[in-house]
């Protein structure tokens, strides 16, 4: 008897794909919104529960291509960062960087592998902390665009004004990503 287990698809959902057009919803034009639309299979106009974990690959680099940087690492990295930014302005951000501010940091890593669940179905992040200002994120799957989560993470640190921010992105297999993050004390 053959068995055969279904293994749903990654899916990113509708929380976790927005907040990158919204970061950068004053720079979209037509043609990027057809681009997107045409070539990702997101339509701003329409507000799908789920996409696709390619789909939202793709928006990340068509926005990252579009409007910033000279290389696609770098592009994506920007991305990143400015989508933090703008979520910082956010009625969501401005209730909870606050909270994170008065946390802590660190007290808040343990929260931080819930918070990527709730934006898709296959997210396992694991946080190791290294010391009093750097920990490591090990992330299953980052997709093809590991240097956008880089930007995320720097960005955060950024947003919750913790001194001198770094995220370096350690090892990428095509999937898994880890990072070490640290800011001055």
């Amino acid at each position: 008897m053959l068995i055969i287990a279904l293994v749903p698809p990654n899916v990113v959902y509708r929380d976790g794909i927005a907040p990158t057009v919204d970061g950068v919803r004053a720079k979209l034009t037509p043609r990027l919104l057809d681009r997107l639309r045409s070539e990702a299979g997101y339509d701003d106009a329409v507000a799908r529960r789920e996409y696709p974990q390619a789909a939202f690959d793709s928006v990340v680099k068509i926005l990252a291509e579009e409007l910033y940087g000279p290389t696609p690492d770098e592009a994506t990295f920007e991305l990143g960062q400015q989508v933090m930014l703008r979520y910082r302005d956010s009625v969501v951000g401005k209730a909870l960087f606050p909270l994170i501010r008065f946390l802590g940091p660190m007290r808040f890593l343990k929260r931080m592998p819930s918070f990527f669940r709730q934006v898709n179905n296959y997210a396992d992040v694991k946080v190791t902390v290294e010391g009093p200002s750097t920990f490591v994120m090990d992330h299953n799957e980052v997709g093809t665009v590991p240097h956008y989560f880089r930007g995320i993470m720097q960005g955060s640190a950024a947003v919750l004004g913790l001194g001198s921010p770094r995220c370096e992105l350690l090892s990428y297999d095509g999937h898994r990503g880890v990072y070490r993050v640290s800011w001055a004390p």
